[in-house]
């Protein structure tokens, strides 16, 4: 092995081109492995009805999930698995308070950029008017998502619009389901409204 003063620039090539595959396989087992890991704790989670998802504070009071493989602190597709366990059944009393949250789930999870801003962006009204006039154009990414991926698969958190866009249909357009199990996630940046 050359001694470093020594080294041809070939030498030099091989063992960067060497470093980047190594460096890329490694990315790439951590791409397919974590997913299949997520996805295998869900499979063991699916005839559970209920769980509790153990929980420890820092010294600065942050509130951290001990597992690290399923949880709402998450990556996309590990909090579109994660659904309430006490479920809020949808009544003629708070349906159009569900449809609202749903709806603002959507948006928030698109976040996709039209010609006036991206839709986790505008009044929690002007939200709803917008999904509102999208998801009736999604019925068949919420059929056959995996045939189906033009629009979903574009969002900012693909796999949570997608829980979210299937609970809507399955209580507001096919009306199989009457209740609502999907997190309504928020953010701070349309505090003031």
């Amino acid at each position: 092995m050359p001694d470093g003063k020594n080294e041809t620039p070939e030498y030099r090539a091989a063992i960067k081109k060497l470093r980047a595959w190594h460096e890329n396989r490694e990315v790439a087992d951590r791409e397919r492995v974590t997913p299949l890991r997520v996805l295998m704790m869900a499979a063991r989670f699916r005839p559970i009805d209920h769980c509790d998802l153990p929980t420890y504070f820092d010294s600065r009071l942050r509130m951290s999930y001990m597992c690290d493989t399923l949880n709402p602190q998450g990556s996309d597709y590990q909090k579109a698995l994660l659904h309430f366990a006490n479920s809020v059944q949808v009544t003629e009393e708070n349906i159009r308070e569900v449809q609202k949250d749903l709806l603002i789930t959507l948006a928030n999870a698109a976040a996709i950029e039209t010609p006036a801003v991206k839709t986790d962006k505008p009044s929690m009204e002007g939200r709803m008017a917008w999904e509102l006039e999208m998801v009736t154009k999604l019925k068949d990414e919420a059929e056959y998502p995996a045939v189906n991926r033009k629009f979903w698969t574009e969002c900012d958190e693909p796999f949570q619009f997608l829980a979210a866009l299937r609970e809507y249909y399955e209580i507001f357009v096919w009306c199989c389901s009457t209740v609502a199990r999907v997190p309504n996630g928020r953010d701070a940046t349309n505090s003031g409204s």
